[in-house]
């Protein structure tokens, strides 16, 4: 990391909203390591959106504990007109991985979901991945969240094996 992207890190708000101790305890010491400058620990939804209404944050974790708190609490995030900053950077973190899970919260306006249990290096790679690469936000009739669709020049490696197949 050079000397200007641990400036930035420096200077990032993040708050978390999460009742599991444990959880809560490993995303503030892998985010500590980062070099992110001030993390605000909530554990409950008002507090939490008293704290992004007071402060506006760079960012937020959102623990999953198995109720759909997560849901309301992202559409509180990315109402246009009622939220302090409708593109809030959100990552969800919960124990339930199915699809069905992850498709409601990335439905409802989740930058990235993290499934429960994650080792350290890989919660640090992935939230410094998904920071860096941040989707572009669109807004549509039911939707107001980060573009999931998939372009044709954004193919990945997949295709690409499949162009050399093909020759």
């Amino acid at each position: 990391m050079d000397r200007d992207e641990a400036k930035i890190l420096k200077d990032l708000n993040g708050v978390i909203l999460g009742t599991s101790t444990g959880v809560v305890r490993l995303q503030i010491s892998v985010l500590q390591s980062l070099g992110i400058g001030k993390l605000k620990l909530t554990n409950n939804v008002t507090d939490f959106c008293a704290e992004i209404y007071g402060t506006t944050p760079d960012f937020a974790l959102l623990n999953d504990d198995g109720n759909e708190l997560v849901f309301d609490t992202l559409r509180l995030i990315r109402d246009q007109e009622a939220s302090p900053d409708p593109y809030l950077f959100c990552i969800v973190i919960s124990s339930r991985t199915t699809k069905e899970f992850i498709r409601a919260a990335i439905h409802h306006g989740a930058d990235e979901v993290v499934g429960l249990p994650f080792r350290a290096s890989d919660f640090l790679r992935r939230f410094h991945f998904a920071a860096q690469k941040r989707r572009p936000f669109i807004s549509i009739k039911n939707y107001f969240g980060p573009d999931r669709r998939r372009y044709h020049e954004d193919v990945g490696a997949k295709n690409e094996r499949r162009k050399a197949a093909a020759s």
